[in-house]
């Protein structure tokens, strides 16, 4: 009788019912059952346990035949190596276009060049690690409140991926110098730190905003100063930047790496006047304002801005410790969208703090003119407002290494979800995704893709 050879391929991390259930229907496809699984080093996610243990783990289930370790993000070189005549994989991988990474595709051919193929279990008990930490964590509540798919994403990806964007605002470069603190001096009450490393630079403000829509759109255009001369950091291929003169925005904070902690902020600025005489606008499906205050865009520029009538127009106005009560978000009195923070909301309507929400937003009418408008408010989650109904929505960070840049994303996706005018509940969770996913990172170390949406979304819905 010829040996029928089944694999199945993952890290099995946390080894759970599912996983027991999913390689015993595999078995029963063959003679043989091996078990391939991903080396630590090259898993996608850091693992709780070494492949020493995940190995140990599986070789305990006796209808295991065999556990082999790759050194490799995929299947393909344990395929090739085995050559089984089944590779399965769960059902959740059957629509094969929800795998971002196209990993499956690739293990499916290597399959078929060894004679096998791929099949799918059925599985009756249908859960993956990820979905088991949904069902438990954070994101329980939303899974069950809301009738989200991930047709839902994929959709939103196929929408927006013929728009012609333009993105105008200030590119802020965040310099970040790592040093260690000393102490004070016995002469004075400054403190002190050694720097401990080269200093890193990274292209935020309107440029990140442009880089996290820039792989999700046909065209994508930047207005922003030339800050070529003081950055020498490459530029994304992937958009066109109208560089019009020169100037630079430079913010370095001195930051300690071992304690993850900021210590001080330099910052250097040079925006020669009359650079807004410079934007011009074409046909654009949706213009993006990115204003952070730093005296880029003049009252006189944002109420010319704001008579747009062939774009939908999508206004951010920042409020940061450069600018703070000079650069509210009235300086734009019209656009179709509008996202704004509490802070910013506040200093709008002159308060100090919130008291009724339902209250705050239809006062807010009376400064702009909007037919969205959207307010985030951190780790509460944030509102979306039509002028009619209030919806909110949840945070979706359960952890948080650095805020920084999280409104930018979230006003990046918004945004197009906005122009598409899809229901509040998508654009908030479009919006919230995206500014979970930077809050992963320090700063803007990375601009949101497609395949890292399709990600974070797998976790929530």
């Amino acid at each position: 009788m010829n040996e029928q050879i089944v694999l199945c391929h993952g890290c099995f991390d946390v080894l759970h019912t599912g996983h027991i259930y999913h390689l015993e229907k595999a078995k029963a496809l063959g003679t043989k059952l091996i078990v391939s699984i991903t080396h630590e080093d090259f898993a996608k996610r850091k693992l709780r346990f070494s492949a020493e243990i995940r190995k140990h783990a599986l070789e305990s289930l006796s209808f295991v035949d065999q556990v082999i370790v790759v050194r490799d993000r995929t299947a393909e070189t344990a395929i090739l190596e085995v050559k089984p005549s089944f590779y399965v994989k769960g059902k959740e991988y059957e629509e094969l276009e929800l795998d971002p990474s196209g990993d499956i595709y690739r293990e499916k051919t290597a399959v078929e060049s060894v004679g096998g193929q791929l099949v799918f279990t059925d599985d009756e008990i249908h859960f993956s690690a990820t979905k088991l930490k949904a069902s438990n964590g954070p994101f329980k509540d939303i899974s069950e409140a809301y009738d989200f798919r991930l047709a839902d994403i994929l959709s939103f990806i196929h929408d927006v991926s013929e728009l012609k964007v333009c993105v105008i605002g200030e590119t802020i470069i965040d310099r970040w110098t790592p040093v260690t603190a000393e102490g004070v001096s016995n002469k004075s009450t400054c403190p002190t730190a050694l720097v401990k490393g080269s200093s890193q630079d990274q292209l935020g403000g309107a440029y990140v905003i442009a880089s996290h829509l820039a792989g999700f759109v046909k065209q994508l255009d930047l207005i922003t100063p030339d800050f070529r001369s003081v950055c020498e950091l490459p530029l994304d291929e992937r958009i066109h930047h109208r560089f019009y003169t020169q100037g630079h925005i430079i913010k370095e904070r001195l930051y300690d790496p071992n304690l993850n902690t900021k210590i001080f902020e330099v910052k250097r600025y040079h925006l020669p006047e009359g650079y807004e005489n410079s934007i011009d606008l074409e046909d654009y499906d949706v213009v993006i304002i990115a204003d952070f205050g730093h005296q880029m865009i003049s009252r006189q520029c944002a109420a010319r801005l704001s008579g747009l009538t062939h774009s939908f127009l999508a206004v951010m106005a920042q409020t940061n410790s450069s600018n703070l009560g000079f650069n509210r978000i009235d300086k734009y009195p019209q656009a179709h969208l509008y996202c704004i923070d509490t802070k910013e909301m506040m200093l709008c309507l002159n308060l100090n703090e919130p008291v009724n929400w339902e209250h705050h937003l239809k006062e807010i009418q009376k400064y702009i003119s909007f037919d969205q408008l959207l307010v985030t408010r951190g780790t509460d989650g944030a509102f979306h407002y039509n002028g009619e109904a209030i919806h909110s929505f949840p945070a979706l960070s359960a952890q948080i290494v650095d805020p920084i840049g999280a409104g930018d994303a979230f006003f990046s996706l918004a945004a197009l979800a906005g122009y598409l005018n899809y229901p509040p509940e998508k654009t908030l969770l479009l919006g919230s995704l995206a500014g979970a996913m930077n809050t992963q990172w320090l700063c803007n170390k990375y601009s949101i893709e497609p395949g890292m949406l399709i990600e974070s979304a797998k976790k929530v819905i």
